[in-house]
């Protein structure tokens, strides 16, 4: 019993840890600085100078960066001697879009993008999201509520045009811990149930 109990004990110590290097949320908000619209995009999405942006990502510094390839295969990217690599995804904010299907509809080309970056020597960070045809560039050095930050943000055309639009004058705006699985909780109340019978049976 107590071979078995010590299992589940490092099982769960193990879970905890995974669940506790729990992914977080990071929201920045600021509003658009520059509009180049050469694909029209920004026409399409009826945005303007000086609108409010607002963007959110999941950011898991457990899981390594992906990028997702119109085929399905895909990419991890690792760490190297000067970035710590890592897994990002954006939740909400984009603000414009591919115009007539986009251009860059290979199989190769890139269907999502799924990281982030930190330079060692520095802090610099780039959260990267969306795809070849709308891709989302977000840049800063401190992850500190209320640093700067700025995102450039690209929407290509069925001729190859691409529309940009920048914001930067954003605002690390919150940062909020993803909520760890009731799973996790269930186990861990399991396992005390089971240390305190045992503990009981022994001392009888």
């Amino acid at each position: 019993m107590k071979k078995l109990l010590g299992f589940f004990l490092v099982a769960f110590v193990g879970i905890s840890t995974t669940a506790f290097a729990a992914p977080f949320t990071y929201t920045f908000t600021g509003t658009i600085t520059s509009i180049d619209d050469d694909a029209g995009a920004a026409n399409t999405a009826g945005i303007a100078l000086g609108d409010s942006v607002s963007y959110t990502f999941l950011i898991d510094r457990a899981r390594e960066g992906r990028e997702t390839r119109n085929a399905g295969s895909y990419n991890l990217l690792a760490d190297n001697g000067a970035y710590d690599t890592f897994f990002a995804d954006l939740l909400s904010g984009s603000v414009i879009d591919e115009v007539n299907g986009g251009f860059y509809n290979n199989p190769g080309d890139i269907a999502e993008y799924n990281s982030g970056s930190e330079r060692l020597n520095d802090g610099y960070h780039t959260f990267f999201g969306g795809s070849d045809n709308n891709t989302i560039n977000l840049e800063f050095f401190n992850l500190g509520v209320g640093s700067s930050a700025m995102v450039t943000e690209y929407a290509f055309n069925n001729a190859g045009l691409f529309t940009t639009v920048i914001s930067n004058d954003l605002s690390l705006t919150g940062v909020s811990p993803v909520p760890v699985p009731a799973a996790v909780w269930l186990f861990g109340s399991g396992l005390l149930g089971l240390i305190g019978l045992n503990y009981r049976k022994n001392k009888a």
